[in-house]
């Protein structure tokens, strides 16, 4: 059984997500039979295309040079029963995608009998000098990588964790202590590779209204990849009541020209910035032609509202284009947003 999933015009973001994820599935656009506006989007998403997204990919390089492949379906490995005795010296990479599912304190920890490096986003969180460390990440998808030299098969290579409790009053069983659960290995639900990577732009979100002036030293009150920020409505807000939000990370602009920015239906004031300067605000310009070259820009969208249900539309027209929302495939999330360190040892 697979998934069959019916959208809203207004969750159109989330319809252009799943096609960036799954761009083999099948999804439709319906409409009148005489033509028209979209009615509702339909996607129907196999059992065999939703398990093959799932897990990470190894890569084993042996000694000769030969690299065997294969997929993990949770972050462990003991040598001993996934290798032969004469296969060692070998270089191991896990690479792929974490999906981080509630927002919290989680502690990663690294077991290992060889050197082995985890990178969280591109940064080295674990090392052989650092094998645990508690971190907030942001909720979405992540880029995930572990690195090792295996120079005997008698050890193993475990990535663990400690996720935070479903809620703040959740007690784990017996009445342990929520620093006493134990570690486990990332499970495959929560493993991915190949489209089903992070894309969109890194969201921190404040309580204050004035915190996007001084963003950078402030803490947010929640953090959250957010694939679909061209869409057009936001349907559940992070922060309930009055808020701001910055969403940071790059435009990939695929050719050279005059594009088009402008800014759609706002509920409450915002600016759009590329590569550090203002193109658009709600406050002056919505509407405005910037000549960009292709390759990577740096974009930033800042919000401030006080809506129960925040809504706005972000669009844009590139060369020879009508205006439309900005696909989720054209932006990538600032990997300096998407976690922090709370503590490593």
């Amino acid at each position: 059984m697979g998934a069959a999933i019916y959208l809203e015009p207004r969750e159109s973001g989330f319809y252009d997500t799943l096609r960036a994820y799954y761009p083999d599935a099948d999804f439709r656009e319906i409409r009148p039979p005489v033509g028209g506006d979209v009615l509702y989007y339909s996607a129907y998403i196999s059992r065999e295309q939703l398990e093959a997204a799932q897990g990470l990919v190894e890569r084993r390089t042996m000694v000769d040079g030969e690299v065997i492949e294969g997929i993990k379906r949770k972050t462990e490995s003991v040598w001993m029963l996934q290798s032969d005795e004469g296969d060692a010296p070998f270089d191991v990479e896990w690479s792929g995608t974490l999906h981080i599912t509630r927002a919290g304190e989680y502690i990663f920890a690294l077991e290992s009998n060889s050197a082995a490096t985890v990178l969280l986003d591109g940064t080295a969180i674990l090392t052989e000098d650092r094998s645990q460390v508690k971190v907030v990440p942001s909720v979405g998808l992540h880029a995930l990588e572990v690195r090792a030299r295996v120079e005997n098969t008698d050890g193993a290579l475990r990535l663990l964790w400690r996720q935070p409790p479903l809620q703040e009053n959740d007690q784990p069983s017996g009445g342990e202590d929520a620093e006493e659960r134990a570690f486990e290995p990332i499970p495959v639900g929560n493993l991915y590779h190949g489209d089903v990577r992070p894309i969109g732009l890194a969201g921190r979100f404040f309580e204050a209204v004035d915190s996007v002036g001084s963003a950078d030293d402030a803490i947010p009150d929640a953090m959250q990849v957010t694939p679909d920020i061209g869409g057009a409505f936001w349907y559940h807000s992070v922060i309930e009541g009055e808020h701001s939000s910055i969403w940071s990370g790059t435009l990939n602009v695929p050719e050279s020209g005059l594009h088009r920015f402008s800014f759609g239906d706002v509920h409450g004031e915002m600016r759009l910035n590329i590569d550090g300067e203002v193109v658009i605000d709600t406050r002056a310009s919505r509407d405005l032609e910037v000549e960009l070259a292709a390759g990577r820009h740096r974009i930033g969208l800042e919000y401030q509202t006080s809506v129960g249900s925040p809504r706005f539309e972000v669009l844009w027209a590139p060369p020879g284009r009508p205006k439309s929302r900005i696909g989720p495939e054209y932006l990538s999330p600032d990997a300096g947003y998407m976690f922090r360190v709370v503590d490593g040892s």
